[in-house]
């Protein structure tokens, strides 16, 4: 490998024109035009303030994955993105607003959705915790109407049950016994009534 040397502009001495590292990386500041690249192995910015420009139908990767500029601030791709993580705590992808500290959302390579006040650790979460159930660790508030088409449900911990029917008379004290048995069932209260 040759070693590292440095162009210089001969009118401007301390013009930079490029070079050879001592990794053997060519420098070239400014913008270069090629009908086709061909990169073995990367292409890594000289500087912060380096840029990437690409043409309008942007990159076409292994002949069949896109990955262009949709509209003004946005990356799309017409085909399937997948972030794999290290492990299931690993974060695949965090949120974050310009400015502020640390992201207010996050996934996680076991699937886990998580939010934060982005200034520390994330503080809910909504997660898979078994064969169709989806599960939170933290409080839940509908902002409008809630229906439940499902077959059972169950309160503070109770199992799920289905809708009870109240059987007896009105007249005594049968419905109301079978009322109390039908909401017991469901969590909704604890029955400590005497008969």
């Amino acid at each position: 490998m040759p070693a590292p040397f440095t162009v210089r502009d001969q009118d401007d001495p301390g013009r930079d024109l490029g070079g050879w590292d001592e990794n053997g990386n060519i420098t070239l500041p400014g913008t270069i035009t090629v009908a086709t690249l061909a990169v073995t192995t990367s292409i890594v910015p000289a500087g912060a303030a380096t840029q990437l420009a690409v043409p309008a139908a942007g990159f076409l990767i292994g002949g069949d994955v896109t990955l262009y500029r949709g509209t003004a601030n946005e990356l799309w791709t017409d085909d399937r993105l997948t972030v794999q993580g290290t492990g299931a705590s690993s974060v695949c992808c965090a949120v974050r607003i310009a400015g502020e500290s640390g992201p207010r959302f996050y996934t996680r390579g076991s699937g886990e959705l998580q939010w934060g006040p982005n200034t520390g650790t994330p503080d809910t979460n909504l997660y898979r915790s078994a064969a169709d159930v989806l599960s939170t660790d933290d409080s839940f508030t509908i902002g409008s109407n809630f229906r439940h088409f499902g077959v059972g449900v169950g309160f503070y911990g109770a199992v799920a049950g289905a809708m009870p029917t109240v059987t007896g008379s009105r007249d005594g004290n049968a419905a109301l016994a079978s009322l109390l048995t039908g909401l017991a069932t469901l969590g909704l209260i604890t029955d400590s009534s005497t008969a």
